[in-house]
């Protein structure tokens, strides 16, 4: 029992080393969050005054954030909607956060306010 011990610890210290020597342990970078599933679109609601991911809210900072800590695949299905009142700069910076980090499968659409409208 006492050698079983001892194989035991000795295993554990050589995790625990490992883990070390990688950097895992302490390491400075923000942990990568898995993409959305396969199939599912990531939604980028632009509005006045803020962001929202997949309907979590954001800032700008927090959203460039996201794209750089998520791993995402370079054909992953992006929706831009835009509230009709944001102002236009704010939809561009978006737009041109996705294209940095190489998405390019992007639709963008108006947030409808109130009933359809028919053309």
């Amino acid at each position: 029992m006492n050698t079983t011990f001892r194989t035991l610890s000795a295993g554990l210290l050589l995790l625990l080393s490992t883990i070390s020597a990688f950097g895992a342990a302490d390491s400075d970078q923000p942990p990568v969050r898995k993409a959305p599933g396969e199939q599912e679109a990531l939604t980028i609601t632009v509005g006045e005054s803020l962001y929202k991911v997949n309907g979590r809210k954001m800032t700008m900072e927090s959203l460039i954030q996201y794209l750089n800590t998520t791993q995402l695949k370079l054909d992953q299905q992006v929706q831009v909607v835009a509230d009709p009142k944001a102002q236009f700069e704010r939809v561009a910076n978006v737009l041109e956060l996705l294209e940095k980090n190489g998405l390019k499968n992007v639709k963008v659409q108006t947030k409808e306010t109130g009933a359809k409208k028919h053309l």
